[in-house]
Protein backbone atom coordinates (compact mmCIF):
# COMPACT_ATOMS: atom_id res chain seq x y z
CA UNK A 1 0.00 0.00 0.00
CA UNK A 2 1.33 3.45 -0.93
CA UNK A 3 1.54 6.32 1.58
CA UNK A 4 -0.12 8.53 -1.04
CA UNK A 5 -3.33 6.49 -0.91
CA UNK A 6 -3.83 5.26 2.65
CA UNK A 7 -6.67 2.86 3.31
CA UNK A 8 -9.23 4.03 5.86
CA UNK A 9 -11.92 1.83 7.33
CA UNK A 10 -14.92 3.55 8.90
CA UNK A 11 -17.57 1.62 10.77
CA UNK A 12 -20.94 3.33 11.19
CA UNK A 13 -23.70 2.11 13.45
CA UNK A 14 -27.28 2.20 12.29
CA UNK A 15 -28.81 2.12 8.83
CA UNK A 16 -26.73 4.33 6.51
CA UNK A 17 -27.99 4.20 2.94
CA UNK A 18 -25.88 4.41 -0.22
CA UNK A 19 -27.23 7.91 -0.88
CA UNK A 20 -26.17 9.03 2.60
CA UNK A 21 -22.71 7.57 2.01
CA UNK A 22 -22.46 9.62 -1.19
CA UNK A 23 -23.30 12.71 0.85
CA UNK A 24 -20.50 11.81 3.26
CA UNK A 25 -18.01 11.33 0.43
CA UNK A 26 -17.23 14.98 -0.05
CA UNK A 27 -19.85 16.83 -2.06
CA UNK A 28 -19.05 20.21 -0.47
CA UNK A 29 -21.82 22.03 -2.30
CA UNK A 30 -24.36 20.08 -0.28
CA UNK A 31 -23.28 21.44 3.12
CA UNK A 32 -26.83 21.44 4.48
CA UNK A 33 -27.26 17.79 3.51
CA UNK A 34 -24.07 16.91 5.40
CA UNK A 35 -25.18 18.81 8.49
CA UNK A 36 -28.55 17.07 8.39
CA UNK A 37 -26.87 13.69 7.96
CA UNK A 38 -24.51 14.36 10.88
CA UNK A 39 -27.55 15.18 13.03
CA UNK A 40 -29.41 12.06 11.89
CA UNK A 41 -26.57 9.66 12.72
CA UNK A 42 -25.59 11.53 15.88
CA UNK A 43 -22.13 12.75 14.85
CA UNK A 44 -20.82 16.10 16.06
CA UNK A 45 -17.37 16.81 14.59
CA UNK A 46 -16.79 19.63 17.09
CA UNK A 47 -17.59 17.38 20.06
CA UNK A 48 -15.21 14.75 18.66
CA UNK A 49 -12.44 17.36 18.47
CA UNK A 50 -13.08 18.43 22.07
CA UNK A 51 -13.12 14.84 23.38
CA UNK A 52 -9.90 14.07 21.50
CA UNK A 53 -8.22 17.21 22.87
CA UNK A 54 -9.27 16.27 26.40
CA UNK A 55 -8.12 12.67 26.00
CA UNK A 56 -11.63 11.30 26.64
CA UNK A 57 -11.08 7.90 25.02
CA UNK A 58 -14.34 6.43 26.40
CA UNK A 59 -16.50 9.14 24.80
CA UNK A 60 -14.76 8.47 21.48
CA UNK A 61 -15.68 4.78 21.64
CA UNK A 62 -12.14 3.51 22.18
CA UNK A 63 -11.63 0.30 24.16
CA UNK A 64 -9.03 1.81 26.48
CA UNK A 65 -6.37 4.49 26.94
CA UNK A 66 -3.86 2.38 25.03
CA UNK A 67 -3.84 0.35 21.83
CA UNK A 68 -1.92 -2.88 21.32
CA UNK A 69 0.27 -2.87 18.23
CA UNK A 70 2.11 -5.83 16.80
CA UNK A 71 5.57 -5.66 15.29
CA UNK A 72 8.39 -8.03 14.33
CA UNK A 73 9.56 -8.16 17.96
CA UNK A 74 6.14 -8.86 19.45
CA UNK A 75 3.32 -6.69 20.75
CA UNK A 76 3.56 -3.34 22.49
CA UNK A 77 1.21 -0.68 23.85
CA UNK A 78 0.84 2.86 22.52
CA UNK A 79 -1.39 5.69 23.69
CA UNK A 80 -4.78 5.67 22.01
CA UNK A 81 -4.77 9.48 22.00
CA UNK A 82 -1.13 10.59 21.86
CA UNK A 83 -0.28 14.16 22.85
CA UNK A 84 0.40 15.14 19.22
CA UNK A 85 -3.15 14.15 18.25
CA UNK A 86 -4.61 15.93 21.28
CA UNK A 87 -2.71 19.15 20.47
CA UNK A 88 -3.85 18.98 16.83
CA UNK A 89 -7.48 18.48 17.92
CA UNK A 90 -7.20 21.44 20.33
CA UNK A 91 -5.82 23.67 17.56
CA UNK A 92 -8.65 22.67 15.23
CA UNK A 93 -11.31 23.29 17.89
CA UNK A 94 -9.75 26.64 18.87
CA UNK A 95 -10.44 28.00 15.38
CA UNK A 96 -14.16 27.80 16.14
CA UNK A 97 -13.88 29.25 19.64
CA UNK A 98 -11.44 32.10 18.98
CA UNK A 99 -11.44 33.86 15.60
CA UNK A 100 -8.04 34.37 14.02
CA UNK A 101 -6.74 37.93 14.12
CA UNK A 102 -5.40 39.46 10.95
CA UNK A 103 -3.08 42.41 10.52
CA UNK A 104 -4.75 45.39 8.86
CA UNK A 105 -2.54 48.08 7.35
CA UNK A 106 -3.70 51.61 6.73
CA UNK A 107 -1.54 53.97 4.72
CA UNK A 108 -2.40 56.91 6.99
CA UNK A 109 -1.42 60.41 5.98
CA UNK A 110 1.48 61.36 3.74
CA UNK A 111 3.30 62.79 6.76
CA UNK A 112 4.07 59.59 8.68
CA UNK A 113 4.69 55.86 8.34
CA UNK A 114 1.83 53.41 7.74
CA UNK A 115 -0.20 52.45 10.80
CA UNK A 116 -0.51 48.75 11.62
CA UNK A 117 -3.28 47.22 13.70
CA UNK A 118 -3.19 43.64 15.02
CA UNK A 119 -6.66 42.36 15.84
CA UNK A 120 -9.95 41.25 14.40
CA UNK A 121 -12.16 43.40 12.19
CA UNK A 122 -14.60 43.71 15.09
CA UNK A 123 -11.78 45.04 17.31
CA UNK A 124 -10.88 47.59 14.62
CA UNK A 125 -14.51 48.77 14.33
CA UNK A 126 -14.71 49.16 18.11
CA UNK A 127 -11.46 51.14 18.09
CA UNK A 128 -12.68 53.37 15.26
CA UNK A 129 -15.93 54.12 17.08
CA UNK A 130 -13.99 55.18 20.15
Amino acid sequence: MSDKNPSITIELEGNVTEIEMRKLSGNRRKGKDLIQLADEIGVSPFEILLHAAAGNWRELGLAGPTITKFGPNGSYEVEALPIELRIHAAKEAAQYLHPKKKAIEHSGSDEGPPVQFQGSLIDLIKLARG
